[in-house]
């Protein structure tokens, strides 16, 4: 049997690389890569913009009315009788009540009550408007109106079933029933509260509550002391509603001189002139002026009313919403409008760039990007004109002062709040113009150039990324 060779040497087979295989490695490194960066960098949360619409939410607060009232007192001791209805416009002269000043008319009246008595049907219509507005305003938690309506219809009825001309007739000595006349004009009233001597400088925002409010209101048949509170007179249709507003409503309506309002005790929706004031105690409140609807709410100090938000055009809003978290701050170079100029072959908005060599001044068209613009600059990228860059006026400009020196030299910068848009797979900022805000959201202008329009994708967090970093 032939022995194997033992000297024949194994050679080793060399690796011919070829066009298909380098091709293949350098992939593989490329998709190896983006693996490992993609595991080891921090996930980027993507936004996609939308279009939303603020409309605000109205608010309603209970307003404290302050009038033009006087006060005025029964001139003796006596039980007191009304004559002309509360709510109603007396003129100087009008008889408004009288004063009983030993009890006979009063026993007269009351002799007479059990007696049959017919209304007409004009006195029978006031006394069911007067039924049916406080059924629609009753509020079960204010148990103290059916008090007021009480007194209220009270007077009204004596005021239909007495007549002073016909008390002679009856044999009743008038020489102990003083009549009490109206000095002065305006809407009479039968209740009294402390707060006709109140101005608006007196207010403090204690007053502005009603949970202390207390309200003395007096019937016919009564019987008062010698000066004793009597009735009261409102001279004028011009009153003020002052409100305690929310900080929300106080900077919403701050710029604000007409609002809208529902009266809610009467259903009346007026508008009134708006302005905020400071009261003696250093606090802000709102205050509506009226000239008209005092004679509806003549019976009230406080009053349940809305304030119509909805209705100023101001507050409600149509914009882009995003997360305040995108928002990120940027500084650019800022170069005026004069110094653009149109060239290129895509009319590009670019500058003339002036560049001092040995040989001489060239002057070269550059268009760097533009992320802003207003009436008097353009906001360019500092990573794109440096600092120190010269731009020459084109020579169609109008500016005779500027036209006298021919450049400007870029170095003067300002800042843009703004966010990363990622719509073609890495950051380019876009600035924004804020329109009002949320707890976590900003509502932003649209249609602005240079700005974000609908279904643009923006970084979650602007603090996240760089400007021009890939994320996908």
């Amino acid at each position: 049997m032939a022995r194997k060779n033992s000297k024949v040497i194994r050679y080793r087979r060399h690796i011919h690389f070829n066009i298909g295989m380098i091709v293949f490695l350098v992939f593989f490194l490329y998709l190896a890569i983006n693996v490992i960066s993609y595991m080891t960098q921090g996930s980027v949360q993507i936004y996609e913009v939308g279009e939303t619409s603020s409309v605000v939410q109205d608010t309603t607060y209970t307003g404290l009315i302050l009038r033009e009232e006087t006060v005025y007192t029964a001139p003796e001791a006596g039980y007191i009788h009304y004559y002309l209805r509360e709510g109603t416009r007396a003129s100087v002269g009008d008889i408004i009540c009288s004063v009983d000043t030993n009890g006979e008319y009063t026993e007269l009246l009351n002799s007479s009550s059990d007696g049959d008595s017919s209304l007409s049907s004009d006195e029978l219509s006031a006394l069911k408007k007067k039924l049916t507005a406080f059924t629609a305003a009753y509020d079960p938690v204010s148990f103290e109106q059916v008090y007021d309506l009480k007194y209220n219809l009270q007077n009204l009825l004596l005021s239909y079933l007495s007549s002073l001309d016909d008390l002679a007739e009856l044999g009743l000595d008038t020489d102990y029933l003083l009549t009490v006349a109206a000095n002065t004009s305006g809407v009479v009233e039968y209740y009294t509260d402390g707060y006709e001597t109140i101005t608006e400088e007196d207010l403090t925002l204690d007053l502005l509550t009603d949970s202390k409010y207390e309200k003395t209101a007096v019937a016919s048949g009564t019987l008062l002391e010698a000066e004793a509170s009597l009735y009261k007179t409102i001279g004028s249709e011009t009153w003020s509603v002052y409100l305690e507003l929310t900080e929300e409503d106080r900077n919403q309506l701050a710029d604000e001189t007409r609002v809208t309002l529902l009266f809610n005790d009467v259903n009346l929706e007026v508008t009134a002139d708006f302005s905020l004031i400071t009261l003696s105690d250093g606090n802000i409140v709102g205050r509506c002026t009226l000239s008209n609807y005092m004679i509806q709410l003549a019976d009230k100090r406080f009053t349940n009313v809305t304030l119509k938000k909805s209705e100023i055009s101001s507050l409600n809003i149509t914009g882009l919403k995003i997360p305040k978290s995108s928002v990120v701050t940027k500084d650019f170079y800022v170069v005026p409008i004069e110094y653009a100029t149109i060239g290129g072959n895509d009319s590009e908005t670019g500058f003339l760039q002036e560049t001092y060599t040995a040989d001489g001044t060239t002057v070269e068209f550059i268009t760097p990007t533009i992320y802003a613009s207003t009436e008097d600059y353009y906001y360019l990228d500092p990573s794109e004109i440096g600092e120190g860059t010269v731009l020459r006026k084109p020579s169609d400009s109008e500016d005779a002062e500027e036209s006298s020196t021919g450049t400007y030299t870029v170095g003067t910068t300002a800042s843009l709040s703004g966010v990363y848009c990622v719509n073609k797979g890495y950051t380019v900022f876009r600035q924004i113009e804020i329109l009002t805000e949320s707890d976590d959201y900003y509502i932003i202008a649209e249609n602005q150039s240079y700005g974000l329009s609908v279904y643009d994708h923006i970084l979650l967090r602007g603090d996240d990324c760089e400007e021009g970093e890939q994320i996908y």
